[in-house]
Formats: C-alpha cells, sequence, structure tokens
C-alpha cells in the first residue's frame, strides 16, 4: 500500500506538536517545582529524571516512527518509479511494435495496390480475348445463339404448336378427325382402337389387339425406331392417304383431347422429317451429300465432323440461304401447304383456301416453320451437338427425359409421343447444356 506525501506531512505536524506538548508539559513541571518549598525537593528529583527518561524514550519512539514513515515513503517512491520506468518501456515497445506493424501494413497496402493493377490489366486483357473469342466463334456459329437462347426457342416453338392445336378444337370433326389420324399412323392402329377408340369394337378384334400390345417395342433411338420413323413419315413426303379420306371396316371415334394431342403430334412429326432431320438445313441441294460425308467423317476423327458441321451450317447461314433462296422458300412452303392439308382433313374449315380462318391459320403455320427452320440452323452451329431422340411406343416412362400429358398414367408406357425431348450434352461439363422432356402419352 502506498502513503501519499500529503500523508507523510501530516505525520511530520503529528510529531511536532508531540514534542511541544512534551516540552511544555516539562516545563510547567519545572515551574510547579520551583514553587515546591525546599523540604520536597529532594523527593521530586527522582521524578524529574523519570520524566527525562519518560521524555526521551518518547522522543525516541517518536523518532522510529518519523524513520519509518521516511523508509516507506521512499520505498513508495522507489516502487512508483520502478512502475513508471516499465510503464515507460513498455510504451516504448509498443510504439517499436506499431512502427513495425505500420512499416509492414504500408508494404502490404503496397503490394495489394500493385496486384490490383495487375488483376485490372489481366481483366482488360481477357475482356479482350473474350470479345475476340466470340468474334471467332461468331464466324464460325451459323448464328449468334447459344445453347440458352436455344433452349428458349425450342420451348417458344412448343408453346406455338399447342396454342395451334388448343385454338383448333372448336373447329375439329371427331369423327373425320379420328378416322384420318388412325389411318395416318398405321403401325400403331391396334393400340389406339384398344386405348383410344370410344366406341364399342367386335370381340375378334379384341383378341388381335391384346395380342399386339403384348409384343415388344423397340427401346428408344434404337435402329428400329429410326426405320419405324422413316416408314411412319413416309407418307409425308407423297401424301398418297391425304388425298381421300379413307374408309374403314370398323368406326372408330377419339376423344377431341386425343385428337389435340395426335394433331399436335402430327405436325412435330412434319417438322421433324423436313427440318430438324434434315443433314443441314431444308431444301439444300447437298444435304444428301453432306450427310454421306460426315457419316464417313464421324468414323474417323469426330471432332473433325462436329467442326465440318460448324461451318457448313456457317456457310448455309451466310452465304448459301441467299443463294439458294428458291429452293429453300419452295421447300419451306411445300410444308406449309402439306401441314394445311393434313389439317384440313380434321378441321374441314381450312379446306376453304380463302376462308379468314384459313388465312389466319397458315400464317401461324408459317410462323412455326419458319422458326424450327431458323433453330435448325442455330442448332447445327453449336459445339454441341443438339440431339432429339425418338421415343418408340411401349417404351417405359422415364421421368428424366419424359413428361405425361392428356390424363396419361406416369408409371405405365408410353402409347405415342407428342414431341420428343430435345437434349444438349457437354461430356466435358455437366452443367453446361439442356433437356427438354418430350410430352407423351402413357397408358
Amino acid at each position: 500500500m502506498s502513503i501519499s506525501p500529503s500523508s507523510a506531512n501530516a505525520s511530520d505536524r503529528f510529531s511536532a506538536y508531540s514534542y511541544r506538548s512534551s516540552s511544555t508539559s516539562y516545563m510547567s513541571t519545572a515551574r510547579a517545582s520551583e514553587d515546591i518549598s525546599p523540604c520536597v525537593v529532594s523527593d521530586t528529583e527522582s521524578d524529574k529524571d523519570l520524566m527525562i527518561h519518560s521524555l526521551n524514550e518518547s522522543l525516541n519512539i517518536h523518532k522510529e516512527i518519523l524513520e519509518k514513515i521516511h523508509s516507506e515513503k521512499e520505498a513508495h517512491i522507489s516502487k512508483l518509479e520502478c512502475e513508471r520506468q516499465k510503464e515507460l518501456y513498455e510504451i516504448e515497445q509498443t510504439k517499436q511494435l506499431l512502427e513495425e506493424q505500420m512499416d509492414r501494413y504500408n508494404k502490404l497496402d503496397a503490394a495489394y495496390h500493385v496486384l490490383l493493377k495487375e488483376l485490372d490489366t489481366r481483366k482488360e486483357d481477357y475482356q479482350r480475348m473474350e470479345s475476340k473469342f466470340y468474334a471467332h466463334v461468331k464466324t464460325i456459329r451459323a448464328t449468334d445463339d447459344d445453347l440458352s437462347t436455344i433452349h428458349q426457342e425450342l420451348s417458344h416453338l412448343a408453346s406455338q404448336l399447342n396454342n395451334l392445336c388448343m385454338g383448333l378444337k372448336s373447329r375439329m370433326d371427331i369423327d373425320a378427325a379420328s378416322t384420318y389420324l388412325y389411318a395416318f399412323y398405321k403401325d400403331q392402329q391396334d393400340l389406339m382402337r384398344q386405348h383410344l377408340n370410344s366406341l364399342p369394337q367386335p370381340v375378334q378384334d379384341e383378341k388381335k389387339e391384346v395380342a399386339t400390345s403384348m409384343e415388344p417395342n423397340p427401346p428408344l433411338d434404337s435402329p428400329s425406331s429410326s426405320s419405324s420413323s422413316s416408314s411412319s413419315l413416309s407418307a409425308i413426303q407423297d401424301d398418297k392417304d391425304t388425298d381421300d379420306q379413307p374408309v374403314l371396316s370398323h368406326p372408330i371415334r377419339f376423344e377431341p383431347r386425343h385428337v389435340t394431342m395426335l394433331t399436335e403430334k402430327l405436325v412435330m412429326d412434319h417438322l421433324l422429317a423436313a427440318i430438324f432431320d434434315q443433314p443441314l438445313h431444308i431444301g439444300i441441294s447437298v444435304n444428301s451429300a453432306y450427310r454421306d460425308v460426315t457419316e464417313w467423317m464421324s468414323r474417323y476423327n469426330m471432332p473433325w465432323a462436329d467442326r465440318l458441321r460448324q461451318q457448313m451450317s456457317s456457310l448455309v447461314a451466310n452465304q448459301a440461304i441467299y443463294e439458294e433462296k428458291d429452293v429453300i422458300e419452295l421447300a419451306t412452303l411445300a410444308l406449309i401447304d402439306q401441314l394445311l392439308n393434313h389439317l384440313g382433313h380434321l378441321y374441314p374449315v381450312l379446306q376453304k383456301l380463302d376462308h379468314k380462318d384459313t388465312l389466319n391459320q397458315k400464317k401461324k403455320i408459317e410462323a412455326i416453320v419458319t422458326r424450327a427452320a431458323r433453330l435448325s440452323l442455330a442448332m447445327q452451329g453449336q459445339d454441341i451437338k443438339v440431339g432429339h431422340p425418338r421415343i418408340q411406343p411401349g417404351t417405359p416412362f422415364d421421368s428424366q427425359l419424359m413428361k405425361p400429358v392428356g390424363k396419361g398414367k406416369t408409371d405405365g408406357n408410353v402409347l405415342f409421343a407428342i414431341t420428343p425431348p430435345f437434349i444438349a450434352t457437354d461430356p466435358n461439363d455437366q452443367e453446361h447444356g439442356f433437356t427438354i422432356h418430350a410430352k407423351v402419352f402413357c397408358i
């Protein structure tokens, strides 16, 4: 415990006061002794000595107290001085450490600004490289589209097609449409009569159809898939079964929702055959030759085949599409007339070529065909090939590739696919790509 200077001064004053009190007491005693008669002088000598001895002891005690207070004071002052020196040393050490930290901070700050400047330079270099790269890609790609825009365009195309078929629903001739669609899809007639027909069917046909429905169906994208696809779409090329309304031995009638789904399927099948399945582009004169070359090249060097596909699609988009404009327009108009002819058997009002509804629907069909043709060319120019595998009847439902429509069973097998899946997969980056689910009706 430290003693303040004020406490030390108080102790000095107390000692001086005690000394004066003792001196005063001694003087009073001396005076009293002078007044005493000589007879008692001898008795008081011993008292004087005792008093003197008592005063001496008192003085010694006060002296010891003063010395102790002084020593404690000196010790306290020395302790305070030591603490002060220690604090000064710590302050000096802190200042030195702070200076070192500030020096290190300044060096790091300078290095940070150098790196920041270098980063800005690298960013500028990267932006220049990126712009050059995209400029280079644009010279290869047929259009400026990438996978994200193609994804959106495919969704818009599907929406346009669905809106077209739903808008025609009120103009439907259910009996004529059922008979025509039943005759058009010859390879699925038994299953259609069994699962879609709303009229009673003969018993002997039921046995035959049950046996047919039990036969195994080819899997997705099997060799028989392509052959059945080409055979089912042979009518698209010659239109033999579209000139006259077919006559059936047993009448058939579908529900309006089934007719609408099959109409959408019919239009999509034509778009696939005439546009998306073409090696390069609808109407181009070198389609067949390019198919042979790319199939041969793919057997030896697939990257070269992909590069050739991009370059050829770019050539078509930037030059050939203008030089072969007439043949492309003829092929496009032929497809539009073909679709309008098919739809006329389902919706008789469209057979009146000058009718307002016919002209409106023709414009919608033209918009769909134009979008599909442009979209197909954009798909051909991508680094990753966008595929559209066919889904065969009888294929088990797969939620990763399909979505059910028309109140179909999600745990059954596909009766028919309205639209195929569109798949773009990058083998080097699983997140780069997309999948548009096929619309299927399951039983």
